[in-house]
């Protein structure tokens, strides 16, 4: 994932969110899972490019998921020194 446009960033569109939406200013994770029940994730990956803003953060970010299975991920946080690889909250 890499920042290559003028479009700003470091927001979230939840407008398709049965419980928000909103738009809102938030870091932008390599694969964000929010909101949903039963989840599989498997043989996926995150390789950050060179231009990363401070709002990427996590290689994977899960919120309010009821079940999550994952299986074969790999990745890092795009900014180590702040953020974990993996966030489930």
């Amino acid at each position: 994932m890499d920042k290559w446009t003028k479009i700003p960033g470091g927001i979230i569109d939840n407008r398709t969110n049965v419980t928000d939406y909103t738009i809102q200013k938030d870091g932008n994770p390599g694969y964000s899972i929010c909101c949903a029940d039963s989840i599989s994730l498997a043989n996926c990956s995150v390789v950050w490019g060179v231009n990363k803003p401070a709002y990427f953060t996590y290689a994977l970010e899960v919120e309010n998921v009821t079940e999550i299975k994952i299986s074969d991920f790999t990745g890092k946080a795009a900014h180590p020194e702040k953020f974990e690889d993996i966030t489930i909250h």
